[in-house]
């Protein structure tokens, strides 16, 4: 079918209701199997939680090291560490270790205290 309707005659409103029914079709089953409750959604973050500890297990300290410079984790440390503001953190990060992320960095300042 073409996205768009035209060919067919079908206002935007139908193309959109027309995908809108296919996808619910599509994907009700595994919607509905997965569950949205406050207990099933705190159940899969324990299991998302147990996952991510078991591989990080199974990591040297070497990988987790990379891993955490890479995704910045180590740089927000180094800037909480040293007492740099966010703009000396973002604009440096040579000088923190690599690359420095904007949410750990607020998560450690959040834990720490710091404004």
């Amino acid at each position: 079918m073409n996205h768009n309707g035209d060919q067919f005659g079908m206002s935007q409103e139908d193309v959109n209701s027309e995908m809108q029914s296919k996808m619910q079709a599509k994907y009700a089953p595994e919607m509905s199997q997965k569950g949205t409750s406050k207990r099933n959604l705190e159940k899969r973050a324990v299991e998302q939680q147990n996952q991510e500890d078991h591989i990080t297990g199974r990591m040297s300290a070497a990988q987790r090291f990379d891993r955490d410079v890479k995704s910045g984790v180590q740089g927000a440390r180094n800037a909480v560490n040293l007492k740099t503001t966010v703009k000396e953190a973002t604009d440096n990060p040579s000088m923190l270790g690599g690359p420095v992320s904007g949410a750990a960095l607020a998560k450690l300042k959040r834990m720490k205290g710091m404004k």
